[in-house]
């Protein structure tokens, strides 16, 4: 095993699913058509890429466990898993890098966020969330929409869908998804997961 998938193996997945090789190979990208592409990792720390890929990791294991409380399980799984995609590829690049005397030093241990987000998620739902910040939620059903609220979307019809209650949320107009973290990186511009967890930890109530 590498370095690169060690450090992936020991900070952003459970050592039950193996390497990050393993899993780079298994993984077949979403259609990138309609795809969010303009967060290029290129411009991410390596630490905050290696807490990117966790986020996305455990996304996937949610949504693998309990398709129930996402909202779209299947369009959120392709989703997570090109973006994990992306992030691992990003990760390869620069390991093969390293060797150089002018790269910079590999991280050597960052915090472990996943029982704090774990924890803001329960209490910070996305309807709520959203709400906080004016955008307008209107019943559909089981459903709440809204017209999405994302950079880069001019968005003439309702087309960003949540459930009240649930952790995922997904927009039909320009194919993003995720959860109250990945929502509130794409709204702030955040691109470091640690500093996101920690904004709404303050906001959650969470300590």
């Amino acid at each position: 095993m590498n370095v690169l998938s060690q450090t992936i193996d020991d900070y952003t997945r459970p050592q039950a699913h193996g390497p990050a090789s393993s899993l780079h190979n298994t993984i077949t990208p979403a259609p990138a058509t309609k795809l969010l592409g303009n967060r290029t990792y290129r411009d991410y720390s390596t630490a905050s890429l290696l807490g990117e890929a966790e986020a996305w990791l455990w996304d996937l294991t949610e949504i693998d466990a309990d398709p129930s409380s996402w909202s779209f399980p299947k369009e959120s799984r392709a989703y997570a898993k090109w973006r994990l995609t992306e992030a691992i590829t990003e990760l390869e690049r620069r390991d093969s890098l390293r060797s150089s005397s002018t790269a910079p030093r590999w991280p050597a241990r960052f915090p472990d966020h996943r029982p704090k987000a774990a924890t803001i998620k329960d209490a910070l739902t996305v309807a709520d969330y959203l709400t906080r910040r004016g955008v307008n939620l209107e019943r559909a059903g089981d459903r709440l929409k809204a017209r999405c609220p994302l950079p880069g979307h001019d968005d003439a019809t309702p087309s960003f869908v949540v459930y009240p209650g649930e952790r995922g949320w997904y927009c039909f107009g320009c194919h993003r998804g995720g959860d109250v973290f990945n929502l509130d990186m794409f709204l702030s511009g955040e691109a470091d997961f640690g500093a996101t967890v920690t904004a709404l930890a303050a906001e959650a109530g969470v300590v």
